[in-house]
């Protein structure tokens, strides 16, 4: 016979299961009564259309839907809705003015974080971003930090710039009109219009975690993300700092920053030792009681105690943000460079004497090893994550040896100071003979044979990246900053910051970031639609390099060509090479004609819009050693983006600002 315990217990367990399934079935029903579409957009918690029923969404995420399109409304500014990622909390807009296929459709608004907090905070941007200045003029500008928007935007009484990059009042003529719009790609400096404004049609990824803050501040505590935007913030509902016991993110944080955290641990904790050494004496004084003499000293040692505790889990969470580096190291400690101290980084480059550039991870500077040998050495002063770049880096080109990748000498990791030593570069990078410094009229001459053999060393080194390491290395960054030349103008890839390692033979990989810099990322690396990502992403950014290297000795006509808002110069040289016409001025000898004739059509297999339809870099190496003769002609380039910028993948950027230039006087763009 059962107890009447069993039988309670039972009976609670009914009820229990009965309580779930009703639990579940109205969350069930609630989501899918709050569920609607804009278009391809689904829209639920905490979104919701204002046709919505009350209880559905929060207000301050209200969307509206407009001829089959999600708009989101920052500051009065009505963006068009791309994506929602319900997965990352992310969010992608695009300005409605930008309209695909056609580039004379400037942007509409301006948009900036303190616009972003006026509208409530409750949205916030996800990468570092820079400005594109919209600039219309009364009159010309002269100045090369301009660059002119024909053919796709034109006036007749009026001169339209875009400045792309750092930018001040000062740098700004007189008489003319300024529309700072925000970019969330890097770019280098010689970056045309074209290139600008397809990096804006893919708009902006913001962030909305704040929904959480509206149940931290109904419990009375402060939203970290609307302070500092840190996605990565565990701790990120407190209460302000009045005092260290209040807020465990503040004394943590505190704690954290080295020093500074011990002097305010051991002031804490001499505080309350002050505290309970003033409770003693005044039990002394009032009560006498042996009791109390025993409390307060178990009290005031349990405080001790408490505050050696906290900085030795400090200590240990500082010591930890290397934790990852050194696990790296040490285990594939075999097959390293030379490990250098920092104290023998700061006696080779004579204390940082001599800089020779400046990059988005740190700053080069040139050095010389005891044996007399002169190397640049990358100080990284802002590495990402724990240590990411650094681990690329060391992992990559730390383990290669090839004729055409730049040699890794050695490296330094001591506590929080990271340094990267590089084979010294006299000739410096291939941009500087591709596009004119300010000041120059034109880049210093390199003949076609030269070029041509500058082409021919880089495919040699990124088919070797592919293909001849056991595991594939691809690069996501070629462009000319990140290939460096020699005494002898030997060709280097550099600059493995981006780069990731898989499984040889792979197809296709995932990436997490799109990855590269504005005009040399690969169609598939922003759009689901074109394909999967794979060695062929390299390959389209190698045929970009290409193509630059040939616009730098083209008819310059070109341009003027055609006034249309549809230019584009691949498509130029096409119909060139299909009328049988040179693409390059002041060919001196027919060998040369056919030089060119050679990286031209190269370059146009190499940046088809398909993956499929691009060769390998075993093929374009072979493409390139054969006569012109024996290649045949790729289908007609077209700048062509989806229908719908919607398709642009959800996910964050990352972006390789510029090669540091491992060489005297060149900076990163």
């Amino acid at each position: 016979m059962q107890s009447v315990a069993e039988v309670l217990n039972m009976k609670l367990q009914h009820l229990l299961a009965v309580h779930t399934f009703f639990f579940f079935l109205v969350c069930a029903s609630s989501e899918e009564y709050c569920s609607s579409t804009c278009g391809s957009i689904n829209i639920t918690s905490p979104f919701r259309l204002p046709d919505d029923p009350a209880d559905c969404g929060m207000p301050e995420y209200e969307l509206t839907c407009q001829n089959n399109q999600t708009r989101l409304n920052i500051s009065s500014r009505l963006y068009v809705v791309k994506d929602i990622s319900f997965e990352n909390e992310t969010i992608r807009v695009v300005d409605p003015g930008l309209q695909s296929n056609n580039c004379s459709s400037p942007p509409t608004y301006s948009l900036n974080t303190q616009d972003l907090q006026d509208s409530g905070g409750s949205y916030f941007l996800v990468q570092p971003y820079g400005f594109v200045d919209y600039t219309t003029c009364q009159q010309p500008v002269n100045d090369s930090s301009y660059v002119t928007t024909s053919p796709c935007i034109n006036s007749t009484n009026e001169y339209h710039y875009v400045m792309a990059g750092v930018s001040s009042i000062a740098d700004l003529h007189k008489e003319c009109q300024v529309l700072a719009v925000p970019i969330e790609f890097a770019y280098d400096g010689n970056a045309s219009y074209l290139k600008i404004w397809s990096a804006l049609l893919m708009g902006l990824q913001l962030s909305w975690k704040a929904f959480r803050c509206s149940e931290c501040e109904a419990a009375g505590g402060y939203c970290y993300y609307r302070e500092t935007y840190d996605l990565d913030d565990s701790d990120w509902c407190y209460k302000p700092c009045r005092n260290a016991l209040q807020s465990k993110h503040c004394f943590f944080n505190a704690l954290g920053q080295g020093l500074e955290g011990y002097v305010l641990a051991a002031r804490t904790a001499l505080g309350y030792v002050c505290l309970f050494s003033f409770l003693i004496y005044k039990m002394r004084r009032q009560y006498l009681i042996h009791a109390g003499y025993v409390l307060a000293a178990r009290t005031a040692l349990g405080f001790v105690r408490l505050f050696s505790f906290l900085i030795y889990k400090m200590r240990r969470q500082y010591l930890r943000k290397n934790e990852s580096i050194e696990i790296f190291l040490d285990k594939y400690r075999n097959q390293m460079p030379t490990r250098y101290s920092y104290g023998a980084i700061r006696k080779m480059t004579r204390g940082f004497k001599e800089k020779l550039g400046q990059g988005g991870f740190g700053s080069v500077f040139k050095g010389i090893l005891p044996g007399g040998r002169p190397v640049a050495i990358k100080i990284l002063d802002n590495t990402k994550g724990n240590g990411e770049e650094f681990i690329n880096e060391v992992a990559t080109i730390g383990r290669i040896h090839h004729v055409n990748v730049v040699q890794l000498i050695g490296f330094c990791s001591e506590g929080s100071k990271r340094a990267l030593v590089y084979d010294y570069m006299p000739n410096g990078s291939l941009d500087k003979y591709i596009y004119s410094k300010e000041g120059q009229s034109s880049p210093p001459s390199l003949g076609l044979d030269k070029m041509y053999d500058i082409a021919m060393g880089a495919a040699r080194g990124i088919e070797y990246l592919h293909r001849g390491c056991e595991m594939q290395i691809l690069h996501f960054d070629i462009k000319p900053h990140n290939i460096l030349l020699d005494a002898d103008f030997v060709p280097k890839i550099s600059d493995f910051g981006l780069a990731k390692l898989y499984p040889a033979g792979r197809s296709a990989v995932s990436v997490s970031a799109v990855k590269g810099t504005i005009g040399y990322i690969a169609p598939e690396l922003m759009y689901r639609s074109f394909g999967r990502v794979s060695y062929k992403s390299d390959v389209y950014s190698f045929g970009r390099l290409l193509l630059e290297m040939i616009g730098r000795m083209a008819d310059p006509r070109a341009a003027t060509e055609h006034d249309s808002s549809g230019f584009y110069f691949p498509a130029w040289l096409y119909d060139q090479l299909s009328k049988g016409e040179d693409v390059v001025v002041d060919v001196v000898v027919e060998s040369e004609s056919k030089v060119a004739e050679k990286l031209a059509v190269v370059g146009l297999w190499c940046i088809q819009m398909s993956p499929d339809d691009r060769p390998s870099m075993h093929r374009v190496v072979e493409m390139l050693e054969g006569s012109a003769g024996d290649v045949a002609m790729p289908p007609r380039p077209s700048l062509l983006f989806p229908s719908e910028v919607g398709e642009v993948e959800s996910l964050e950027t990352e972006s390789s600002e510029s090669s540091y230039m491992l060489e005297n006087g060149t900076s990163a763009a």
